[in-house]
């Protein structure tokens, strides 16, 4: 903190969250605390405000609270955490270049800022009241003050005479203190607590300047540096690495090649499901991908690290890097055909859908890669643009109603697709509107799902399934009557206009 206006506002910013938040859960008022911060951040700090990082962490953080407000979705509040912390980092950096630095300033102040803040209480342009200055500088007769009474109570309990004196001095200021205490509104003041921690994580941050200079310095362009090679010993290892290079990427890419070969075949074109679950199809597709990326990045980082990247006869390496980067994605596309595949079988859910943002952001990552190879990049490059892109692609997962598409589109399909009623069943109050299906139509599903999937596994029936429904229904009114304005949401009001409609 710089002034005493940075205190007054951070204080209000905490007063407003205890306002917003005393006794309500999340609804619109995440969204009006959302516009209080980042006007508050404009006034604060008003330097940098066109920084682009600022503005897409700003306006990232305004959107999802937008989003919340419309489908009140868990992963929503979840990834708007996440922006918050990112949003908390920009303001601390000022001007930076990478979504690395700011989410890692982010994190770094989420034990520091409140330290940060009561050591800019002793400043005097923070708190320019001396009586006030004068307590924070005697703040340190606290711990000697605690542990003072540690031992007061130690002693009481070790001797019964000294128990008694202690007694008759505390039985009159315990009272005292029993009475004020019992007047206080814990619920409120832990509420404004909570407000002001946010507000201070918000708005009181320590950066290190080594880090910053290292945002602003790094390049992300190679540079080639000359060594003197003494005899021919250092030519011969430049040479041989460049060799084991070639050697290893060919032999790479022929695996990947008879590997892609399989999956063209029978995950392409002669894919036909034969009443299996395709859970393991599909993941450990996943996970392997996962793993083959990152080795392909490690690999392509060490041999292009350094002056092999300027070798004049280094055209070869260069294309099997290529060629492998390539058949990489082709993988990549082969996962996605095993996760279509998946959808189209068993319908749609949270982690399948995860799974097509997942591999956006692969096929972006090995982009990456072959731009840093062909243009001579750094490291620094790919994990600049990289964790932009998982920080776009994270927000903009979180942006959609996916509880009513999951729903609808798992519905529509039933006819051709595994209908998972305990699935639908363990989606929240407000998707009723989506969930609330007729018994006589549970039943026609029920019906062609037992001839289309004829597992051994037990699953909910269609009687039980609108059971569940129904204890749905009754807690959202009960949810309804105690609901406050601050508390609203769209899928909220849906839901409650749909429970009307129906008495």
């Amino acid at each position: 903190m710089r002034s005493s206006k940075h205190l007054i506002l951070t204080i209000l910013c905490g007063l407003v969250f205890s306002f917003l938040y005393y006794q309500s859960y999340p609804g619109i008022n995440i969204l009006i605390f959302d516009v209080l911060l980042i006007l508050t951040s404009i006034v604060l700090f008003p330097k940098n405000i066109f920084n682009p990082l600022r503005l897409i962490t700003a306006g990232s953080m305004l959107m999802l609270g937008v989003a919340f407000t419309i489908t009140a979705q868990g992963w929503t509040l979840f990834v708007h955490f996440i922006v918050f912390v990112a949003f908390s980092g920009a303001l601390a950096a000022g001007k930076v270049q990478s979504m690395v630095t700011i989410v890692k300033l982010g994190i770094f102040n989420l034990p520091l800022s409140c330290i940060k803040f009561i050591t800019d209480l002793k400043n005097p342009e923070v708190l320019p009241s001396p009586k006030l200055q004068r307590l924070i500088r005697h703040a340190y007769y606290v711990v000697p003050a605690v542990v003072i009474i540690a031992f007061i109570y130690l002693y009481q309990a070790s001797n019964p005479i000294f128990e008694g004196y202690v007694a008759s001095v505390t039985s009159s200021i315990s009272s005292i203190f029993n009475s004020f205490f019992e007047m206080l509104n814990w619920q409120w003041i832990g509420t404004f607590v909570l407000g002001l921690a946010i507000s201070i994580y918000a708005f009181v941050h320590f950066a290190p300047q080594q880090w910053l200079d290292q945002d602003a310095n790094t390049s992300q362009i190679l540079k080639r540096v000359k060594h003197k090679l003494e005899s021919g010993s250092g030519v011969r290892g430049f040479k041989n690495e460049w060799r084991a290079g070639i050697f290893l990427l060919a032999t790479l890419n022929v695996l990947i090649a008879f590997v892609n070969a399989i999956d063209i075949y029978y995950v392409w074109f002669n894919f036909s499901w034969t009443g299996e679950y395709l859970r393991q199809f599909v993941h450990e597709g996943t996970y392997l991908l996962l793993l083959s990326i990152l080795i392909s990045i490690a690999i392509v980082l060490y041999f292009f690290r350094g002056n092999l990247n300027f070798y004049r006869q280094n055209k070869w390496m260069r294309w099997l890097c290529y060629g492998w980067i390539a058949q990489n994605g082709i993988m990549t596309i082969s996962v996605l055909i095993r996760n279509l595949h998946y959808i189209d079988n068993f319908a749609l859910a949270g982690k399948r859908i995860g799974v097509l943002f997942f591999l956006a952001l692969v096929l972006f990552g090995l982009a990456t890669v072959a731009y840093k190879v062909w243009k001579k990049q750094t490291f620094w490059y790919l994990l600049r643009w990289n964790s932009l892109a998982a920080f776009v692609v994270l927000v903009w997962s979180a942006i959609p109603n996916w509880n009513h598409i999951i729903i609808d589109y798992n519905f529509a399909h039933a006819e051709d697709s595994f209908l998972h009623l305990d699935y639908l069943a363990s989606f929240d109050n407000e998707s009723i509107p989506y969930l609330d299906v007729s018994l006589e139509e549970l039943k026609r599903l029920e019906v062609i799902q037992k001839q289309k999937f004829p597992f051994e596994e037990s699953y909910m029936t269609p009687e039980v399934y609108i059971q569940e429904i129904e204890y749905k229904k009754t807690a959202l009114n009960q949810t309804l009557a105690e609901t406050n304005w601050k508390e609203w949401t769209l899928a909220q009001q849906k839901a409650a206009d749909y429970l009307d409609g129906e008495v």
